[in-house]
């Protein structure tokens, strides 16, 4: 008998790394896996696991993506044809009572009643950037190194038939010899295209939109790299900031508390001050979750100089720290006067295995391109021992790649539901994964790299797309329609500076309470205004 846990699952998702094909040649007949989250991106992971436990269960790689995976990504498109979304429907029944033989699943709602377990609301706080990050993000989308990826398919300068990317524009010529491209040429010193040009930059490029977004300081070096990259990032620093250095601080890593601390140039830390000042007093305890070691670095100095009480647990934190500070944490009174106490947490730290049911207000810094760390993050409080509500607050900068980010987790999270849970999914998108025929509002390199900083991607896709589903409602309830309908969870704070949101999306109305799954209905929520 073989049995994976939930780590071990989750390094059997990829059918070509070195520890599946390890575990494969394990010789038994009886295998499990314990896992929550048994796909998190897509479908080769389930047919991955499932290739481990039952080899042959959903046929080749090949025979599944044709029969199963195909037909439920293409049917599931915003125009797909009536003829391909029954195609869908079928297969999805097919599927459902395939993984049924294999898949003992239990949910927490189905168990609420008996362990009375409260509710949980899960909210998105679209943070709009300020003035300052606007003009630095516009001007980074200028730099040569990300026009190399955004203008990739365009017709090369050179005259010739093939694009930029294939020609004249993969990173070594052109008008990006000598353009200034920092990122590109510290991949390539000799100054040669690798195999990968022009997408060698991908990750770079998105590594600091991301970091934009969330805090202009994660542009400058770090003093703990090692000295050869705080060379290379403060030469990007210095492009991306030019002009608007004095004003972020300079190109250097500020170690003032002051400057740290201040939200005066960050959408999201203007966000998240209205937030714990309206929690203070009230016995909130606060979870604050990201994935990036320096942004908590930020976000430990900002509660510094607002006098909030806090701790931090960090991939640093030894074993015996860790259980000290989860024991403080939840043992620690909250029903003090004008008293807060917020837990700093690294998502992938701290995201699995911790037990913090003493906190009610979950914040989801930013998001991270798996849905499932988010997911797990907020069960660390909604889980078997919490007695209160809990409220979990995603913040995402609007119109930048974040929401791109949080757009694509919901895309994967209906993939998931429809998969697994044999669940019926609204078809808000147009964009298939892994279809370049099909790249829609979501995948393919160009969506990354535009700007969207006028607009709010998330409300016009999912709040063009609720109207629809509301004419919808309206006909089934005149009995022209009978089909149950499940639709998404995406649930809008009104942002901060753009009142006309409000207006722009007062069709919504807040009607259906939360079970604490990515699947009921778009709301716009104004309580924190």
């Amino acid at each position: 008998m073989a049995i994976a846990d939930e780590v071990q699952v989750h390094r059997l998702k990829s059918y070509s790394w070195a520890l599946f094909q390890c575990a494969a040649r394990v010789n038994t007949n009886r295998r499990y896996g314990l896992s929550g989250t048994v796909m998190q991106n897509d479908f080769r992971e389930l047919w991955s696991v499932l290739q481990w436990v039952k080899p042959g269960f959903l046929g080749s790689l090949k025979e599944f993506n044709e029969r199963y995976s195909d037909p439920l990504r293409l049917g599931q498109r915003k125009a797909a044809p009536q003829p391909l979304v029954a195609k869908a429907q079928a297969r999805q029944a097919e599927l459902v009572r395939a993984l049924a033989r294999v898949l003992l699943r239990r949910h927490k709602d189905e168990l609420g009643g008996v362990l009375k377990l409260p509710g949980k609301r899960d909210m998105i706080v679209v943070c709009p950037m300020t003035s300052l990050q606007r003009r630095v993000y516009q001007r980074c989308l200028r730099l040569p190194d990300f026009q190399l990826l955004s203008r990739k398919d365009e017709p090369c300068s050179c005259g010739g038939p093939r694009k930029r990317s294939e020609c004249h524009h993969r990173g070594d010529g052109g008008e990006e010899r000598g353009g200034g491209g920092v990122l590109w040429s510290s991949l390539h010193p000799d100054g040669l295209c690798c195999p990968r040009c022009p997408f060698c930059v991908l990750f770079p490029c998105l590594t600091k939109l991301q970091q934009i977004s969330n805090h202009l300081e994660l542009l400058k070096p770090n003093p703990r790299d090692p000295p050869d990259k705080q060379v290379r990032d403060l030469a990007f620093a210095r492009l991306a900031l030019a002009g608007d250095a004095d004003l972020a601080g300079g190109v250097r890593a500020a170690s003032n508390l002051l400057t740290l601390g201040s939200s005066e140039h960050c959408g999201k830390l203007r966000a998240l001050e209205r937030l714990l000042r309206q929690w203070c007093g009230r016995g909130d305890k606060v979870l604050l979750f990201s994935h990036s070691v320096k942004m908590l670095d930020v976000l430990q100095r900002f509660l510094e100089a607002r006098g909030v009480s806090f701790s931090r647990l960090d991939g640093s934190t030894s074993t015996t720290t860790r259980q000290a500070l989860v024991h403080g944490f939840n043992s620690s009174p909250s029903k003090q006067v004008w008293s807060l106490f917020v837990l700093l947490i690294s998502t992938k730290a701290g995201g699995i295995g911790l037990n913090l049911v003493s906190a009610n207000r979950v914040i989801i810094f930013d998001p991270t391109w798996n849905p499932a760390h988010d997911l797990q993050a907020q069960d660390r409080s909604f889980r078997f021992g919490q007695t209160r509500h809990v409220s979990v607050y995603r913040l995402v900068a609007g119109g930048t790649v974040e929401e791109v980010v949080y757009l694509r987790q919901v895309y994967k999270q209906q993939q998931t539901n429809i998969a697994i849970e044999g669940a019926t999914e609204h078809r808000y998108f147009s964009g298939v994964q892994g279809s370049k025929a099909h790249q829609g509002e979501l995948f393919g390199v160009a969506n990354l790299f535009q700007d969207h900083s006028e607009s709010i991607l998330s409300a016009e896709i999912i709040g063009r797309e609720t109207r629809q589903q509301q004419q919808q409602q309206q006909e089934e309830r005149r009995g022209e329609s009978s089909s149950t309908k499940h639709c998404l969870l995406c649930r809008c704070l009104v942002p901060w500076h753009l009142k006309d949101l409000a207006s722009h999306l007062k069709h919504l109305k807040p009607q259906v309470e939360s079970t604490g799954r990515m699947a009921q209905e778009v709301r716009v929520q104004e309580e924190v205004e």
